[in-house]
């Protein structure tokens, strides 16, 4: 077995390889785009479940902090961070303030939920979307 090296590699590229990661390349840029720039929007609510049941649901404009049972959540400047968990790595608080998503606490089995609640029949999220 003989060790090619990246340049015999290149050399034994056809176009059709280059047009190939030409192409998967545009297509990741182009999704890239479309999450972060254009097709999913900022939330609008904020929707916390603990053991699958929601048990508040807020405007995600309005500052506020929910001492639970286990943790502190903040909601500021239309984020949402965990700011404090008494569970033992404490992902959820280092996961730190997002505007979109969710955060996930599975040890207190608290979920944090960002919505963009306008027309509950015609959300996309970025999964389905």
């Amino acid at each position: 077995m003989t060790n090619k090296s990246t340049l015999d590699f290149i050399k034994a590229a056809t176009i059709y390889d280059f047009i190939l990661f030409a192409f998967l390349l545009i297509l990741a840029l182009g999704g890239m785009y479309y999450l972060y720039g254009q097709g999913v929007n900022n939330g609008t609510r904020v929707i916390i479940e603990v053991n699958n049941i929601e048990q508040i649901n807020l405007p995600l404009d309005v500052d506020k902090v929910i001492d639970l049972k286990h943790l502190i959540i903040e909601i500021k400047g239309k984020k949402v961070r965990v700011k404090d968990a008494d569970c033992p790595n404490k992902l959820c608080v280092k996961q730190g303030w997002i505007d979109r998503g969710a955060i996930i606490c599975l040890p207190n089995r608290v979920v944090i939920i960002i919505k963009n609640i306008k027309d509950n029949h015609k959300t996309i999220d970025a999964i389905s979307g």
